[in-house]
């Protein structure tokens, strides 16, 4: 079947208007019917360009055209490989988004020419490119839809008719021209952007390649199907209903006829202008979205969303190229809208090795900025580096008081004196917020006074000096004012010598000549200085109680120890007072220590078990005060109750002393004078023991020894060297440090004691034995790594104690503090 007038295909014209416009010129009312005279079934036409192009040679044949080709190019084959995209006229686009079941038009176009443009099918463009018009799927008089199963014209309502008579018989004519309803033109700022979009897949000659020269440099690689993808996506995320990690209020529906409407013509036109102007425009556009996008409901989460709202989802249905383009240039913009020096606080704290609850602590209180973002649950919390850096270099150069005082040799509460006479610098400020105590003085005035103290306090060589401790013993002073004599030390008042260089305190660490001096410094102190004797600070208070400071500060808070406004600096409590309080009550300590008690516990048990309940409890199950008068008289009867304790035998008696006591230098003389007879010392020092286990060589009679000063047979101690070896031999050869690894050693070895001088003490082995197994390479184990063990030291020095820092580092308890003995001795 062929038509009587031949129609010829428009370029940008759909099969389904090309089909209608045929069908009206040839006088034909019923589309469906006259398709199936040619053997096209179909019940909607518009439907036909979903099939094969192999139908547009009999479509051609139906129009009564020879541009087959023209017809093929109306088909909308789906893309091999994207089952959701159709062949639009040579680009890529989603199925769903084609109006397949009613037919828009624009009144205006069709008085241009009248025929279907193929971009009214596109659902998202509710306008006419050309004439900007809105356009209209009903009819203006009766309001019945447009369809395409019926027709006058495709410029005509398909229900309305206008009936004239002819010849006897009634005619119907075409009632409503939809040319004479002009509907509103779309008003948009950016009328260039908005061509843009919709010339990226306008089939008319001349409007793609005018899209193609405007597509900027870095979106250059993509298809206009695919860029047309991308300005969608875009329109998309200003419609977002919600700002969260759920796409589907960021990204278009798929099968929904619903929501068209918000893809207004200004919506479209700026999703084309931020892809138009480049990076300068997607700048642009992600800042009017993050604007648009504050009060939107999100999810309580933090990164991309939070930073970037719906510039940060990206649309899975866009194309691999177009997704890389797209999250290249969106991490580009969320690093140039983002404070380079905020950083979030857990990264800061790993970076420097500082405590989370230290910098926490430090940003909740104001004292650098920060920000926390209160309306988000898991968000972290954002810190200046720049802020932060000097305080943690200050933090190096801070040593803690309990760090401080056995450096310095003196007990911590004695720091507060020095500090007050000035020899003590006090840190404070914001860097107190990134360590665990609130007692902090600067590295370098403590090594001052330590080092003055060192220069100032020789080596005794004299032997007369008196030590320290026994003087001050020997002077009676009840409370010693170690801030004054430490001072009296480095101004050179009073002289001091060093007898024991290791000592953690001054008090068995210096000795002096002159105790006289001593004496007229103390009481020179009292005189002057009444106050001290008044005033008593929280760590005297303890003392004086046979408690802790925090026990002190909490018997200040129940309000039975009374704290002074007008009392001297950190001397808050009258010392009649604490004095009074400690006769009136006793602590736990003190009981266990009268007692003879093995635990707290068990004291608390045999306390509730003689009905002595507590006269007060600081904390719970803690920190009980008991009334004294009561518990001395029960602890005295328990004491005199208590059988004697089995002691252990005494060493034996005899020649104990070493090579400098007076019977070692007596025996030093005999030998000199008959070299086959030794002393103790000589005799020690062969078998590489110690004067010790000669002795209970003797005692066991491996050894026989004279009433003499040189008791031994050369020749008999040297040949009970050749059969036995002790100990210090053993561990000098091997390697071992500590005895009980080096008889772990021997015990792997299956070498046994042959004799032990003491109960599981001072074994003696086999040479023979021995010798065997020293022959043989000696792997010594756990060694830690230089950097675990600065590590360590460092965590001690910032004020955290040695069993936490050995739990830090996974470092055995006892290595850990050879290691800080260590330290702290090369620094005294």
């Amino acid at each position: 079947m062929k038509f009587a007038f031949p129609v010829d295909p428009i370029p940008d014209e759909c099969l389904g208007g090309l089909v209608l416009r045929a069908t009206a010129a040839n006088f034909r009312r019923n589309p469906l019917r006259t398709l199936h005279r040619i053997g096209v079934v179909t019940n909607a036409p518009q439907s036909l360009c979903s099939r094969s192009p192999a139908l547009a040679k009999t479509i051609a044949d139906f129009v009564g055209t020879a541009d087959v080709a023209g017809v093929a190019a109306k088909f909308h084959p789906k893309v091999e490989g994207k089952g959701s995209r159709i062949d639009f006229f040579g680009e890529p686009l989603r199925a769903f988004y084609r109006e397949a079941q009613r037919r828009r038009v624009s009144p205006r176009a069709l008085k241009m020419g009248e025929w279907m443009r193929a971009l009214w099918s596109v659902k998202l463009f509710g306008f006419d490119p050309v004439t900007k018009e809105a356009l209209i799927d009903s009819c203006p008089v009766c309001g019945k839809l447009l369809g395409w199963t019926l027709t006058y014209g495709v410029a005509f309502c398909d229900h309305c008719y206008r009936p004239e008579e002819f010849l006897g018989a009634i005619w119907k004519y075409p009632g409503v021209d939809l040319r004479d309803f002009p509907q509103p033109l779309v008003e948009v700022d950016d009328i260039q952007a908005l061509d843009f979009v919709t010339n990226l897949i306008d089939p008319a000659p001349g409007k793609k390649e005018a899209a193609r020269r405007l597509v900027p440099e870095m979106w250059s690689p993509l298809s206009n199907g695919d860029i047309f993808e991308v300005v969608i996506h875009f329109a998309s995320m200003q419609n977002a209903e919600r700002w969260d990690a759920d796409r589907r209020g960021v990204c278009r529906r798929a099968k929904s006829g619903e929501g068209w409407e918000k893809f207004t013509p200004e919506v479209l036109s700026v999703a084309g202008r931020a892809l138009l102007d480049g990076r300068a425009g997607l700048d642009r556009f992600g800042d009017f979205l993050r604007s648009q996008s504050r009060d939107k409901p999100r999810e309580k989460t933090y990164g991309w969303l939070s930073e970037l709202g719906p510039l940060g989802v990206m649309d899975p249905n866009l194309s691999t190229s177009a997704r890389k383009i797209l999250g290249e240039a969106v991490a580009a913009y969320f690093s140039s809208r983002r404070d380079p020096d905020m950083k979030p606080m857990a990264y800061l704290a790993e970076k420097y090795r500082l405590p989370r609850s230290g910098l926490s602590a430090l940003a909740r209180s104001g004292l650098i900025p920060a920000i926390k973002f209160d309306n988000l649950e898991h968000a972290p919390v954002l810190v200046s580096e720049k802020a932060l850096k000097p305080i943690v270099e200050r933090k190096r150069e801070v040593i803690s008081g309990t760090l401080a005082a056995p450096r310095i040799g003196v007990h911590l509460k004695d720091l507060e004196g020095l500090e007050r006479i000035g020899l003590l610098v006090r840190v404070d400020g914001p860097v107190l917020k990134l360590l665990q105590s609130s007692v902090y003085y600067t590295k370098s005035s403590v090594e001052a006074v330590v080092t003055k103290i060192s220069q100032n306090a020789m080596l005794d060589k004299g032997g007369d000096a008196i030590r320290m401790r026994v003087a001050l013993r020997t002077l009676g002073a009840r409370s010693v004012p170690w801030a004054m004599l430490v001072a009296a030390i480095i101004d050179g008042r009073l002289t001091v010598t060093t007898m024991k260089p290791s000592a953690s305190s001054l008090g068995e660490r210096l000795a002096v000549r002159d105790v006289g001096l001593l004496r007229k410094l103390i009481k020179a102190h009292l005189t002057e200085g009444p106050v001290s004797a008044e005033w008593v600070s929280k760590f005297e208070a303890a003392e004086l109680l046979g408690t802790n400071d925090v026990a002190v500060w909490r018997l200040a808070k129940v309000g039975k120890l009374k704290q002074y406004d007008l009392a001297p600096a950190n001397s808050p409590f009258k010392r009649i007072e604490v004095e009074k309080l400690a006769k009136e009550t006793i602590f736990t300590p003190e009981i266990v220590r009268v007692g003879r008690f093995r635990t707290y516990r068990e004291a608390s048990k045999w306390l509730g078990k003689h009905g002595l309940n507590p006269v007060l409890q600081l904390k719970q199950a803690g920190w009980k005060v008991y009334a004294r008068a009561n518990v001395e008289r029960a602890l005295k009867a328990k004491v005199q109750d208590m059988p004697k304790p089995n002691l252990p035998p005494g060493r034996p008696k005899g020649f104990l002393h070493g090579p400098e006591s007076p019977e070692g230098r007596e025996a030093a003389t005999r030998e000199v004078q008959d070299r086959s007879r030794i002393g103790f010392a000589t005799a020690a020092a062969v078998l590489g023991c110690s004067i010790f286990a000669v002795q209970r060589l003797v005692a066991t009679e491996k050894l026989c020894a004279e009433e003499t000063v040189t008791p031994f047979e050369r020749r008999d101690v040297e040949a009970l060297a050749k059969r036995a070896i002790f100990l210090p031999e053993i561990m000098a050869r091997s390697g071992y440090k500590l005895h009980r690894n080096v008889m772990k050693w021997l015990n792997a070895n299956k070498v046994r004691p042959m004799l032990w001088l003491k109960k599981n003490k001072v074994p003696m082995f086999d040479r023979r034995n021995v010798e065997n197994i020293l022959e043989r390479p000696i792997s010594i184990g756990r060694a830690y790594p230089k950097e675990t063990k600065r590590r360590l030291l460092f965590i001690v020095e910032s004020g955290s104690s040695v069993h936490q820092a050995s739990k830090i580092c996974d470092v055995t308890y006892p290595t850990a503090k050879t290691w800080v003995r260590a330290m702290r001795n090369a620094t005294s």
